[in-house]
């Protein structure tokens, strides 16, 4: 290669490495009316436009964290299950549903979470604990009404949109997964002992189902990275009604736009 050669290719390199730079530098420092009267811009500084990038978008659990309550029927039904009494011998239970079918639990929503422009998308696993409805136990013509302690777990996937006006930020989500509910009915004296003394709940109920679920909420920045929210849901399938406080850290100021 030539002297005049090498020159030339260096000369062509070093321009397309300005022209790069320049393209950077008005991405970086791009523009756009907020208004229809002429002349009043928002401008991005340098670098702005990386924080809409998919990665920007995403949040582990701890990042956003919902306290939520919920009250649910839990479905009618009868649950045949073996006993034994303090002595060993076997014995057969029935356990059904009786007077008001709700449940009131508490609990944590979390899980992975991706927010772009206008869009949202979440895999999330709900943890609640709380009181069960109210379940009449027989044993071998022995009865007791109880309303025993209730343990729920949702997992779902929650698309949705969002945009933001100034410092709040509006959303709507569907929530679509599947929920476990468990709760252990008391039973009646001289039934809830195992042979080796010990206490033993060998009547645990469990019920399962689909939950499709829309949720409203609104988030407000209290700091350039931090939000604090309300949501509100109400299952169309499956049951439930949920009021959720949450709290969440965004990788990119205001989301990055």
């Amino acid at each position: 290669m030539t002297r005049t050669t090498s020159r030339a290719v260096g000369v062509a390199a070093m321009a397309i490495a300005i022209a790069a730079s320049a393209r950077v530098a008005a991405a970086g420092h791009h523009c756009h009316e907020t208004s229809a009267v002429l002349g009043r811009r928002h401008c991005g500084g340098f670098g702005s436009s990386w924080a809409t990038s998919a990665l920007q978008g995403l949040a582990i659990g701890f990042m956003d964290s919902t306290f939520v309550a919920e009250r649910l029927d839990v479905p009618a039904h009868v649950h045949i299950d073996s006993v034994e009494t303090a002595a060993g011998a076997p014995a057969g239970s029935r356990t059904a549903l009786v007077g008001d079918p709700g449940a009131t639990l508490y609990g944590f929503r979390s899980g992975l979470f991706w927010r772009g422009d206008y869009l949202t998308l979440a895999f999330e696993a709900t943890g609640e604990g709380g009181t069960g409805p109210a379940v009449l136990s027989t044993v071998d013509g022995h009865s007791v009404v109880s309303h025993p302690p209730a343990i729920s777990a949702v997992f779902a996937l929650t698309p949705g949109v969002h945009r933001r006006y100034g410092r709040v930020d509006l959303g709507a989500e569907l929530a679509v997964g599947t929920r476990m509910l468990d709760y252990a009915p008391d039973l009646p004296a001289g039934f809830d002992r195992c042979t080796q003394g010990r206490a033993c709940n060998v009547t645990v109920v469990s019920e399962g189902g689909a939950v499709v679920m829309p949720r409203v909420r609104v988030d407000y920045f209290v700091a350039r990275q931090l939000t604090i929210g309300v949501s509100v849901g109400h299952a169309v399938i499956g049951d439930g009604d949920v009021v959720g406080i949450s709290i969440a850290a965004h990788q990119a100021p205001y989301d990055g736009y």
